[in-house]
């Protein structure tokens, strides 16, 4: 016959254990008071009983020296080995917390693609101008079947990137000047890279317009007709890669902050520096932990593939901007609208 009996927490006593924490058989009080105690390094220093509250009856629980002492006694430790039940209970309070930081970001995201395909714009702001106030960004609802030009979806892809990432708190805790040095900077890589998963989410090959027309406009297909490899490969590539590693919502949400976070080489202050450093480790870990979730025998792997996507987008952008450079280089006149990316 199997012994149900409660068993007493080794500490308290008045207390019903529900296992091992720590190194010793506590109840749920116990094992948050030496957790917060251990962490706080608390000194407790008063005791009215000559430090024998807990070994008398009846016992004195206020008392917070000689209960941690009890603690100790009973071999409660900081560095005890982990049970198969905490370390369980561990894994799913951080996965909790991931689950919350990305069902904002995926809110967030959400929002900002519903607009993207709902509404347009012709007025022709820049960057400095958004940062002040985006709210003076006039939209006009699209009505069905109506096609918007390449020129002027990468201007509104560009400006919902932008009003998404000023929503976000350690963003707006920036100053301006800092803002437009990181949002020129990193625009076009996280407005490409959110493109691409747009065109993987709608079963797409090759990345277009919502409308299905070609990203590039008449001009620059012109000035590459003979060559037109290089357009071809932007567009596609890396939409293969996504198709390959199968990229879930949640993987793109903090692969796209972890784009965005990376502040090496921004002449920005140091205090915009740490805050995006501190981001980027946040987010990095928070990816590293989803992996493990998802993927537990081949998190290290799943995790370096998805990081590689950061080269990998860094050098096709890099043809983006040399692309348009040569347009406006044949074509001086050419009516480019202001991008965002530009003060």
């Amino acid at each position: 016959m199997v012994d149900t009996e409660p068993i007493p927490c080794e500490v308290c006593v008045k207390g019903i254990s529900f296992g091992y924490n720590y190194g010793a058989r506590t109840c749920h009080s116990c094992k948050t008071f030496f957790y917060r105690s251990s962490v706080s390094m608390a000194k407790y220093k008063k005791c009215k009983k000559a430090k024998s509250c807990y070994t008398t009856e009846p016992f004195d629980w206020k008392c917070k020296l000689c209960r941690y002492q009890k603690c100790e006694a009973m071999g409660m430790s900081r560095d005890a080995p982990l049970t198969k039940a905490m370390r369980k209970a561990s894994q799913n309070r951080k996965m909790d917390k991931i689950a919350t930081m990305l069902k904002d970001l995926i809110v967030k995201d959400s929002k900002r693609e519903k607009k993207l395909k709902t509404f347009y714009s012709l007025d022709d702001e820049n960057l400095e101008s958004i940062l002040k106030s985006s709210r003076r960004f006039r939209k006009i609802k699209k009505v069905p079947g109506q096609v918007i030009t390449s020129d002027e979806w990468a201007f509104q892809t560009i400006f919902s990137h932008i009003t998404f990432l000023l929503s976000l708190d350690f963003v707006r805790n920036m100053t301006i000047k800092d803002k437009k040095v990181i949002f020129v900077n990193k625009a076009l890589e996280f407005t490409y890279f959110c493109e691409l998963w747009r065109t993987k989410k709608e079963g797409q090959r090759m990345l277009v317009t919502p409308g299905g027309t070609t990203i590039y406009p008449d001009e620059l297909i012109s000035i590459f007709r003979e060559n037109p490899k290089i357009l071809d490969s932007i567009c596609s590539d890396i939409v293969e890669t996504l198709y390959e590693l199968d990229i879930t919502r949640e993987e793109y949400c903090l692969l796209n902050m972890i784009f965005f976070c990376n502040p090496v080489n921004q002449d920005i202050s140091d205090n915009s520096k740490i805050i995006l450093n501190e981001r980027f480790n946040l987010y990095g870990k928070q990816l590293f932990l989803y992996c493990q979730a998802k993927y537990p025998m081949d998190a290290p792997a799943r995790y370096g593939k998805l990081m590689s996507l950061f080269g990998a987008i860094i050098k096709k952008t890099s043809q983006l901007k040399m692309l348009f450079m040569v347009l406006h280089m044949n074509i001086p006149q050419f009516p480019f609208r202001k991008k965002l990316w530009t003060y």
